[in-house]
């Protein structure tokens, strides 16, 4: 269990790591300016930030 765990916290932090990879593409595919881009990767990991206590205590039970 702890390591099927593992591997799924690893996949989803490397998928949101890996997102300055991808900000020249989706600019030329969708016309989306940098600063759009770079703004949504932000709200998205203030909102995984916001989201952990509730989480952790899920996660407890």
């Amino acid at each position: 269990m702890a390591g099927a765990v593992t591997l799924c916290m690893m996949a989803g932090t490397g998928l949101r790591s890996i997102f300055g990879v991808y900000i020249k593409p989706m600019e030329a595919e969708f016309g989306w300016g940098r600063g759009a881009l770079s703004g949504a990767a932000a709200i998205s990991l203030l909102l995984l930030g916001a989201a952990g206590p509730l989480v952790r205590r899920l996660a407890d039970r």
